[in-house]
């Protein structure tokens, strides 16, 4: 296989660590390939290859006592959906998601792009727009049984959801689902009830299930890979076996096998369908009989223990409706986009108009277009000039407005606002960030525990001046300490920046919250006995990037009033993570490999 091609296939199954949608602090992984080189070679003791791929050693991981067996602890959240209910999100541990890219790759290697190359396999696999490679099409020249050699045009590559658009297969979609829905007037649309939450893990194991089937058989580690993708899911979800984490792209390719496994019956019947992830297209000329279609579909839902939703299932006359925007429309009613002339109050206000009449109407496909396009509009008009015309105290209320009302397009705003930030003079700045500051006791009440919640102190703590964020880390330690939730370990690593005295605050809160959590007693030398495999795993990674800091090290080595102090702290890292030459896998030794400025 291509060296460059699997260094991509890496990056991009990193990149999808968690969802796209969530801030860019997830940014541990430029080591990846090196960590991923030690398993191969056997050198992390937690893991070892076997056939070609990875067993995970889960009797050697230590993990928190409250999760049973074998199991980690993600960190949950939620995100909203369209109609403003909420869809429960996770963060995985990194420890076993190595485990799943070296496999996925493996197997992709050993079956996965011949098997969607196979005659017999693309007649189902036709059906998915949601599939598991097509990030680009490898040509290969080939001969035949009659030894005439022809082109060959091959799917490759893992999907990346952060630009989907760039993806072969994308245009690919379009084009299909245009041909299969061809003349016929009647479409039904339906998909299956809380897909992630509902798939027993058990399930993925598909080795003696069609398709898959006569590819296990004549090869074992097809069918150790499937079992192993139900042990993976099984112990991200703390041991759980109903539902699987929905975020990370490890999840969407598990929940795709199981897709096309479902493809693969309706097709034996069925032709004119498409489906992308849960939700399935049916085309038909005659209602009854397209009509006809879901006895069946409920029944090949019942082999996997899973069921449609009735309340989103239609069955109309004419075209389905679309999720696209129109960028004409936009330019129709917000001009200023379309130049390069810098923004002025009128602009703001035609702006202001645009996104009401959107928020009433719902139509949030032309928000995320508008707030997208006038992201690039602000980068491209203030290259040089910064914004300083005191605007922000009317654009970025209104992007929180349109936040708070459409949830669903939060990533969106954020990253608008954040993009306002980076082009705007000092002032403007601070203005901004005392708007974010005012809103947080509502962001808290309103939003707990939600992407925008994570969204807004990330933006919060990365412009916020030293003063202001002191302020604002003492109310959360606070409320922290009065009732913890999910994402506490999240926006607590944000607060981690170079103030020794802020961080102590920090790693006592979580090691007394761990503590009190694992039932271990906090004045032991071993109380966060399995950290690395909890929620906290990510503000312990940021704590342990400051405390084993070489050059934080030799700040205070050389500061007699505070050393004792400093290696007090230091010190209480080491049982947990080992040292470089002799890391602790069992507990969070993989961090060695997650950052490079450490001791």
């Amino acid at each position: 296989m291509d060296k460059n091609r699997i260094n991509k296939d890496i990056e991009v199954l990193f990149e999808q660590f968690a969802s796209t949608k969530l801030p860019p602090f997830l940014n541990y992984f430029t080591n990846a390939r090196k960590v991923l080189y030690k398993m191969h070679k056997n050198r992390i003791s937690i893991f070892e290859v076997e056939n070609d791929l990875i067993k995970i050693k889960f009797d050697k991981i230590k993990h928190p006592k409250y999760i049973f067996h074998k199991g980690s602890e993600p960190i949950k959240y939620f995100a909203f959906k369209n109609d403003l209910s909420k869809r429960g999100m996770a963060i995985p541990n990194p420890i076993l998601y190595f485990a799943f890219v070296y496999n996925i790759i493996a197997i992709d290697r050993i079956w996965l792009e011949e098997f969607y190359d196979d005659t017999n396999t693309k007649e189902f696999l036709f059906h998915s727009n949601s599939p598991i490679l097509g990030r680009e099409h490898v040509l290969k020249f080939e001969y035949d049984d009659s030894g005439i050699g022809r082109d060959i045009e091959k799917l490759a590559g893992f999907i990346n959801e952060k630009d989907p658009n760039k993806s072969k297969s994308y245009k690919l979609n379009e084009e299909k689902t245009v041909t299969l829905e061809g003349s016929n007037p009647i479409f039904l649309k339906t998909d299956i009830e809380n897909y992630f939450d509902n798939i027993y893990t058990h399930y993925l194991d598909l080795s003696q299930r069609e398709p898959y089937k006569k590819f296990s058989d004549s090869d074992n580690r097809i069918s150790y890979f499937f079992k192993f993708l139900d042990n993976y899911n099984m112990a991200q979800n703390e041991n759980h076996t109903k539902g699987i984490l929905q975020g990370p792209i490890s999840s969407s390719i598990s929940a795709e096998f199981l897709g096309i496994a479902i493809d693969s019956i309706i097709s034996v019947k069925q032709t004119d369908f498409v489906r992308y992830v849960d939700d399935h297209t049916f085309f038909g000329k005659d209602r009854s009989k397209v009509e006809e279609i879901l006895e069946d579909f409920d029944k090949n839902l019942r082999l996997f223990s899973l069921r449609r939703k009735q309340e989103k299932t239609i069955v109309e006359k004419g075209f389905p409706p679309s999720n696209g925007s129109n960028l004409n429309e936009l330019f129709l009613n917000v001009k200023f986009l379309k130049g390069n002339s810098y923004i002025k109050r009128d602009d703001i206000n035609e702006l202001r108009n645009y996104l009401s009449k959107l928020s009433n109407e719902h139509n949030v496909p032309q928000i995320r277009a508008t707030l997208t396009i006038f992201k690039r509009y602000i980068d491209k008009v203030y290259k040089i000039e910064k914004i300083n015309q005191k605007l922000s105290v009317f654009v970025v209320p209104l992007l929180l407005k349109v936040a708070y009302t459409e949830p669903v397009v939060t990533s969106h705003v954020y990253q608008l606002i954040d993009m306002i930030m980076l082009k705007s003079e000092r002032i403007e700045k601070i203005t901004i960030v005392d708007i974010l500051k005012n809103d947080i006791e509502y962001i808290n009440k309103y939003f707990s525990e939600t992407d925008l919640q994570i969204w807004h102190y990330y933006i919060f703590a990365k412009y916020a001046k030293n003063d202001i964020r002191s302020q604002i880390l003492k109310n959360l330690l606070k409320n922290i300490k009065n009732k913890t939730s999910t994402v506490d370990p999240v926006i607590l690593s944000f607060f981690v920046k170079n103030n020794f005295t802020e961080n102590k605050y920090i790693f006592d809160c979580m090691k007394e919250i761990y503590s009190f959590e694992n039932g271990t007693n906090l004045k032991s030398k071993y109380c966060m006995t399995g950290i690395g495999s909890s929620r906290w795993w990510i503000l312990f990674l940021e704590l342990i990037k400051y405390f084993r800091n070489p050059n934080i090290y030799q700040k205070f080595r050389n500061d007699p009033n505070r050393r004792e102090d400093y290696f007090e702290y230091r010190n209480q890292i080491t049982p947990y993570i080992g040292s470089k030459k002799k890391p602790k896998y069992g507990e969070f030794g993989i961090v060695f490999g997650l950052v490079n400025e450490i001791e």
